[in-house]
């Protein structure tokens, strides 16, 4: 016999059923292959989760930034509308197509 396969060799317990002696060389590669198997597996597992998440991150930050340039722009039309008269016409004429009271509407046939 190899020296191998004399460690690796089960023993019969008291009631005839074979086990593998805890110190033997085969105890502690079943062990260590136990061990590295799940590393393997939460690492594997890990690695999948932190990807999603950084696709997440991504377009969590594209957001981010589309909505503080929103922001940036709804800031500056409440400062215009508290501001300036004249762009407070041009929105009353345009979105809300009032007029003067001086001034007559013509509406084409």
């Amino acid at each position: 016999m190899t020296p191998t396969a004399s460690r690796c060799a089960p023993l019969a317990g008291p009631r005839g059923d074979k086990f593998i002696v805890v110190g033997s060389f085969c105890f502690w590669l079943l062990v260590f292959g136990g061990v590295l198997i799940f590393l393997l597996a939460t690492t594997a597992a890990a690695h999948s989760k932190n990807k999603r998440l950084e696709g997440e991150l991504s377009t969590l930050e594209s957001e981010i930034e589309t909505l503080e340039d929103e922001n940036v722009r709804l800031a500056a039309e409440r400062e215009a509308l508290r501001t300036d008269p004249v762009y407070v016409e041009k929105i009353l004429r345009d979105e809300f197509k009032l007029v003067a009271p001086s001034e007559r509407v013509v509406v084409p046939d």
